[in-house]
């Protein structure tokens, strides 16, 4: 667990670091960072406990990673007058669905053990798949000029 947790230090850097860069920005690095920890999660789901601490050690670092992209590409979707309000909605929709996930994580657990894996991988498949469907990124713009669908 604690190899797991160590994944989380890094990850901020690397996010720091790609925030901005052409390529990925926060649309593309959520989009990686989702299937990322799909596979992560399909490999866990497969191989049991061979190399659990390593893949759960990349699993939470791309975790991080997204959470990190995540907080500030929905708030920037928002223009300056509602930003407070976007980040509003992220944080209550984030902690509703952490309420939610114990009613299905535990269900899943009780049927198989690693059966939780598979329902992160397929979630994090559909997360990733939504990003990518988002017409714009909020890299390098000017946030008061992006244009909502």
């Amino acid at each position: 667990m604690i190899l797991a947790i160590m994944g989380e230090i890094p990850s901020i850097f690397l996010a720091y670091m790609i925030i901005d860069l052409k390529g990925f920005g926060r649309k593309n690095s959520l989009v990686y960072s989702f299937l990322v920890i799909a596979i992560a999660n399909f490999i866990i789901y497969f191989s049991k406990l061979n190399n659990l601490g390593i893949i759960l050690f990349v699993s939470r670092f791309f975790m991080k990673n997204g959470y990190s992209m995540l907080i500030p590409f929905t708030c920037e979707i928002y223009p300056t007058l509602l930003r407070t309000l976007g980040y509003g909605y992220a944080a209550a929709f984030g902690k509703f669905g952490a309420f939610v996930s114990a009613f299905v994580v535990f269900p899943l657990f009780y049927i198989n053990t690693f059966l939780p894996f598979i329902a992160i991988s397929i979630l994090c498949l559909l997360a990733s798949i939504t990003v990518a469907f988002i017409p714009f990124d909020t890299r390098n713009k000017w946030l008061d000029q992006q244009v909502i669908l």
